[in-house]
C-alpha cells in the first residue's frame, strides 16, 4: 500500500503532455482561460520496474493562479491533486512546502500501462489500430425504420457496450431504455470503435461501457411510469438523451457509479468529485465521447467539474499522436464538453461524479424544453478551488 499511494502522487499529471487546455472558460465574461488539471490513483503497481534514474523527483512552490507563481504554494493547503490534497488547481510537485515532494522513479515506479517520463507517470498508448479494417457499425447501420422512432436498446449486450438492469429494471422488464434509433446507432457506433481503438492499452478493466437511463416507451422520463420521475423537467424525454457510465480503472463493470471522492470529510454526500478522480480511464472515456462527435445530432455532454479538464487533456494527446484525426471538432477545439468546477447553476456542478450525460437534437426539431441548453461556445467554468456546498441525498437518478 506504501506504494500504491506513492504512485497516486505522481498518477495527478498523467496526462501531463501540454501546459494548457484548449479552452476553459469563464461564463460571465466568456474569455477562454486555461487550466491545468489533475489525475487521481490510475493502477496498481506493475512488477516491472522501469529502468530510470532514482534521483527523479518534483518539489517547487511554484503553484498558483495563471500569472501569479507561487501565490498558493506555502498558505497551508496542498493544491496539487495528490493524496491530502484540498484540490487540484496546480501539477504535482508545483506545492512541495504544502504537500511534500511528488515523483516517480525506479523505487516508485508507475502503474500497469503506464512510464515514468521526466518524474511523471503518463499512459503508454502504442501504435494505432486500423479499426477501419473492423467489421465496425456505422452511424447510419440501423436502417429499418425512421431515425426519430422511439425503441428499445437492444441487444443488451453488444460491442462494447451493456445496457444493465438499474433503477428499478429487471432483465425482462427495461422500460427505462428506450431510445431515438439514430441515439441507439449512435452509441453503438461509438462504443465499438472505442472498444477498438483501445484494444492495446494495458490500463483500465477492459470492460464493456455500461449504459444507465433513457427514456421509457412512450418517451416520458424515466420514472414516470411508477410516478416517480427520476429527472427534471425536460430532460430524458423522447429517447434523446442518455446517462452513460465513465470508463474505469478498476472492477469487474464499467456500471454507473462514482469515479471519484465525493464525501466531505463528515461524510456528507456532496454529489460531486471533491477531488480527482481515482478511478477513470480517461483515454477510453476520451475516445468514446470524441466519437459521438462525429454525428451532427450531437447536442451536448455533461461531465463533471474535475473530470471535464482531463478528457480536454486526453483529447490534446489523442490529436497530437494520431488516434484522432486532426480536423475532428475536438482537435480543433469546437467539442460539446460542458462542466463546472464551481456552481454557476447551469446543470453541471453536481450529479456528473458517476456518469456523464449525453444530449441530442431530433432531427429538425427543437431541443427538448428545460434541461440543459448550456452549449454555448465558451461554456466551461474554472474558478479556482471549489466551494463546499450542502449535502444532498444520494441518489444515482439524476440527469
Amino acid at each position: 500500500m506504501r506504494f500504491r499511494a506513492l504512485i497516486f502522487l505522481v498518477a495527478a499529471s498523467a496526462l501531463t503532455l501540454y501546459p494548457a487546455l484548449p479552452g476553459d472558460a469563464r461564463a460571465d465574461d466568456r474569455v477562454c482561460e486555461p487550466v491545468t488539471p489533475t489525475l487521481g490513483d490510475l493502477a496498481a503497481l506493475s512488477d516491472v520496474l522501469p529502468a530510470m534514474a532514482p534521483e527523479l523527483s518534483v518539489c517547487e512552490d511554484t503553484c498558483g493562479p495563471k500569472g501569479e507563481a507561487g501565490k498558493w504554494a506555502g498558505d497551508g493547503m496542498c493544491d496539487d491533486g495528490g493524496p491530502g490534497a484540498t484540490n487540484g488547481q496546480c501539477p504535482p510537485g508545483t506545492d512541495c512546502t504544502d504537500c511534500g515532494v511528488r515523483g516517480c522513479d525506479r523505487e516508485n515506479p508507475c502503474g500497469d500501462g503506464m512510464t515514468c517520463v521526466d518524474a511523471v507517470c503518463e499512459f503508454v498508448l502504442g501504435e494505432v489500430p486500423d479499426c477501419r479494417l473492423g467489421d465496425l457499425p456505422g452511424l447510419g447501420f440501423e436502417a429499418e425504420g425512421e431515425p426519430e422512432d422511439l425503441v428499445a436498446f437492444t441487444p443488451y449486450q453488444g460491442d462494447g457496450y451493456d445496457n444493465y438492469p438499474e433503477n428499478g429494471e429487471t432483465g425482462d422488464d427495461m422500460y427505462r431504455s428506450y431510445a431515438r434509433r439514430d441515439v441507439r446507432a449512435l452509441v453503438k457506433y461509438a462504443a465499438a470503435w472505442t472498444r477498438c481503438m483501445g484494444q492495446d492499452w494495458a490500463f483500465g478493466n477492459q470492460q464493456p461501457l455500461g449504459l444507465g437511463d433513457m427514456s421509457e416507451a412512450d418517451g416520458a422520463i424515466p420514472g414516470s411510469r411508477e410516478d416517480d420521475p427520476g429527472h427534471p423537467s425536460g430532460s430524458h424525454l423522447h429517447g434523446k438523451d442518455m446517462d452513460i457510465a465513465y470508463y474505469q480503472l478498476e472492477g469487474d463493470d464499467n456500471h454507473l457509479r462514482p469515479v471519484c471522492e465525493h464525501r466531505d470529510p463528515k461524510g456528507s454526500y456532496l454529489q460531486r468529485c471533491v477531488s480527482a478522480p481515482d478511478n477513470l480511464d480517461v483515454f477510453r472515456t476520451a475516445m468514446f465521447l470524441a466519437k459521438l462527435h462525429d454525428s451532427e445530432q450531437l447536442r451536448i455532454i455533461g461531465v463533471d467539474g474535475q473530470i471535464g479538464p482531463l478528457i480536454e487533456r486526453a483529447w490534446e494527446r489523442l490529436c497530437d499522436e494520431g488516434w484522432i484525426d486532426a480536423d475532428h471538432p475536438v482537435c480543433r477545439g469546437g467539442g460539446a464538453l460542458a462542466y463546472e468546477t464551481v456552481n454557476r447553476g447551469n446543470g453541471w456542478y453536481k450529479h456528473h461524479h458517476h456518469h456523464f450525460h449525453i444530449s441530442t437534437y431530433g432531427g429538425a426539431d427543437e431541443p427538448s424544453e428545460g434541461g440543459h441548453d448550456h452549449h454555448d461556445g465558451c461554456m466551461h467554468q474554472v474558478d479556482g478551488p471549489t466551494a463546499e456546498t450542502p449535502a444532498l441525498k444520494e441518489s444515482f437518478l439524476w440527469l
